[in-house]
This record gives structure tokens, sequence and C-alpha cells, in this order.
């Protein structure tokens, strides 16, 4: 596997991992821009998002959503000025760091999903024909 492919995908754990995590430990608050019934299921979503990529079970699929899943944390940065709540609600983060995080998380999960399937088969020789 290329250094990319490993790099991006252990970048995607990690974020998914620290932003699911921290929003379960934290609990809610009400000066989130989500609602309760939102914020525990996107939580627990994150962190299944990241078993999935770490274990392989689905881990396309997996990193499909997370390129949804940043493209709606950049809607929703672009759309309010209330707190965001990617890393629960004890962390606050300001709109640049929202910004680089939701950039990152998408620039990791494109990067698996391209360099995921560009690599050739190892320990497969070529057929000939007669």
């Amino acid at each position: 596997m290329p250094i990319a492919y490993r790099l991006a995908r252990a970048l995607l754990i990690a974020i998914l991992l620290l932003t699911g995590l921290a929003k379960l430990m934290s609990g809610y608050d009400e000066a989130l821009w989500m609602p309760a019934s939102i914020y525990y299921p996107v939580a627990l979503g994150e962190v299944i998002l990241a078993s999935m990529i770490a274990t392989g079970q689905g881990a396309r699929l997996a990193a499909n959503a997370v390129i949804c899943l940043a493209m709606a944390g950049a809607i929703v940065m672009l759309s309010t000025d209330a707190p965001c709540g990617c890393l629960g609600s004890t962390i606050k983060i300001s709109r640049g760091l929202h910004s680089m995080l939701i950039g990152l998380l998408g620039l990791c999960a494109v990067a698996f999903v391209a360099l995921g399937t560009s690599h050739p088969t190892p320990n497969k020789p070529p057929q000939l024909k007669e």
C-alpha cells in the first residue's frame, strides 16, 4: 500500500475517534447548533465509521460516508455562528480550526477512496495468452 494511503487511513481513524469519543464523553449542550436527537447518533456514527475503516469491513463505504460528513460540516460552518460541537460540548473550536478539521477529514477520506483502488493486486502474475 502507498504511504499516502496508510497515512490517510490513520488520520481518518484518529480524527473520527477523537470527534466521536469527545462528543460521547462531554455530553450535550443546548448552545450547540444541532439538537440532541442528532448529536448522539452522529457521535456514535463517527466511532462506527472509524472502526469500519480500521477493520477494513466496509471501509470504502465508510470513507464515502465521511466525505458526506465533511461536506455537511462545511455547510454548517458556513450557515451558522453557533458552536459546531465537533469536539463535544466542552471543547470549543474557532471557525478557522473547524474549517481545517473538516478539510483534513474530507481530504483524507478522498485520498483513502482514491488510493485504495489504484494499486495493483500483489502476488498476482500476469496472464499470458497463447
